[in-house]
């Protein structure tokens, strides 16, 4: 994605460089985001290994994140593994508002879609 600052004069604006964010900002920033919603137990590796989900630390968000550029549209996945109890719904909802607006606020990018894909459930504590 690319972000030009110019300045604004008398009609000729002239440019003051380029501003590149790579995905895997983006993916870092809405993976934490949707990491802290209470309900997301983390997020998962987007490829199951043997029929299982796979939970990613914090510097390995990206890997569960899948960011898509589509013309000046950003789309993004967010995989991840949800704990028992609360309604499903109601988690990625917040998750994906959470994750919208992190990604607009810290990067001042526009977010057009955010998909939650529940890989797994945990049920009980992780040992």
């Amino acid at each position: 994605m690319h972000e030009t600052a110019t300045a604004n004069g008398t009609g000729a604006a002239p440019q003051r460089g380029t501003i590149e964010v790579s995905p895997q900002a983006i993916a870092t920033v809405a993976g934490r985001a949707a990491a802290e919603v209470p309900g997301i137990a983390g997020i998962a590796d987007k490829h199951l290994r043997f029929g299982t989900a796979e939970l990613q630390p914090a510097d390995r968000y990206a890997r569960g994140v899948e960011v898509r550029f589509a013309g000046e549209r950003i789309i993004i996945d967010i995989y991840v593994i949800v704990e028992h109890g609360p309604r499903i719904s109601d988690v990625a909802q917040e998750a994906i508002a959470r994750a919208k607006a992190a990604v607009e606020t810290m990067m001042g990018l526009p977010i057009v879609q955010v998909n939650i894909v529940v890989q797994g459930l945990r049920v009980g504590e992780a040992s």
